[in-house]
């Protein structure tokens, strides 16, 4: 379940979120009514609807760096090269320039 900081701010406090045994709020996925699932995250990803470039990148590889750095868990995968999205390689099927 991928939720961002905003969206959780909005969920806390909410009526029908349970609460844990040391009084916190637990969201889970009968209580948040949206969020991203593992599947629809990489398909976002895949289609080049999510996802970095450039100057982003860069911002991302030293968070990585600090992750590792600090002795944290870190799960990353990226795509690396000049291979098509799945938006790109559609779209070439249909013979559009999209838009």
């Amino acid at each position: 379940m991928y939720l961002t900081r905003e969206h959780v701010e909005r969920l806390r406090g909410r009526p029908g979120l349970a609460i844990g045994p040391k009084g916190g709020e637990l969201f889970g996925y009968h209580t948040v009514p949206r969020y991203l699932d593992n599947a629809t995250f990489t398909q976002l990803v895949q289609d080049g609807w999510i996802g970095t470039r450039g100057r982003a990148s860069g911002v991302i590889q030293a968070q990585i760096k600090a992750s590792l750095d600090g002795s944290r868990a870190l799960v990353f995968a990226g795509l690396i090269g000049d291979d098509m999205t799945q938006a790109e390689r559609m779209r070439e099927r249909r013979g559009g320039s999209g838009g």
